[in-house]
């Protein structure tokens, strides 16, 4: 008995919607003659940037370990001359209103080093599953020509395999602006959009095949 027909393909789909979050990052630095000192400094930093926040909600808050490093003299490489420390954290919203202020508060902060938005989906956006949905709708469409081409019509499916975990593009947008003299900064903070991959591999079963094929 011979083998059902087969046919094997590949299916993708790609969307582009509006980005979901936004995330911004600053980081301040300090420097002084101990440990001590400049770990009370960062804390004060920590508390500063705190205050300068404008009322948000804030989708997440991360924010690194207080790094404290010693300065060695440059001559010797071991005489220790001072510290310095670091203080960084990433801020995450959904309301975009609000971006522009909390922009504008982390560059009022005296040194911050601030770069950003980078836009972004939110793990199991819609628009992942519309980008799987279309690469399926796609293997359809291509097994089904196929089909056609060859004078079958196509049977069941067989196998439906995920070829790609899809991904979408993370439009980062760095400004890098400190705190500087003047009016507040004219900031572009346009949403971009983000883009949704997705691929499919499947086979189906072809039937009615003619059993002499006009190539």
């Amino acid at each position: 008995m011979s083998a059902t027909p087969t046919v094997t393909v590949r299916g993708e789909g790609q969307v582009e919607g509006p980005p979901e979050l936004a995330t911004v990052s600053a980081v301040l630095h300090t420097s002084g003659r101990s440990a001590a000192e400049v770990t009370r400094s960062l804390a004060e930093l920590a508390r500063q940037v705190d205050a300068a926040l404008p009322e948000l909600t804030f989708d997440s808050v991360r924010t690194d370990p207080l790094s404290v490093s010693p300065v060695f003299d440059r001559r010797s490489g071991v005489r220790i001359t001072g510290y310095t420390g670091r203080y960084a954290t990433r801020l995450t919203l959904a309301d975009f209103a609000g971006l522009s202020g909390l922009v504008v508060a982390l560059t009022g902060l005296s040194g911050a080093q601030v770069d950003g938005p980078w836009w972004s989906l939110r793990p199991g956006s819609p628009l992942e599953r519309d980008a799987r949905r279309a690469a399926v709708a796609a293997a359809v469409a291509r097994a089904r020509d196929y089909a056609e081409a060859l004078g079958a019509t196509l049977g069941d499916l067989l196998e439906l395999a995920d070829t790609d975990a899809g991904g979408h593009g993370i439009m980062p947008r760095a400004f890098g602006l400190a705190k500087g003299g003047g009016e507040p900064p004219e900031l572009d903070l346009e949403p971009q959009p983000q883009t949704v991959h997705a691929s499919v591999t499947a086979r189906f079963t072809l039937t009615d095949v003619p059993s002499e094929l006009d190539l």
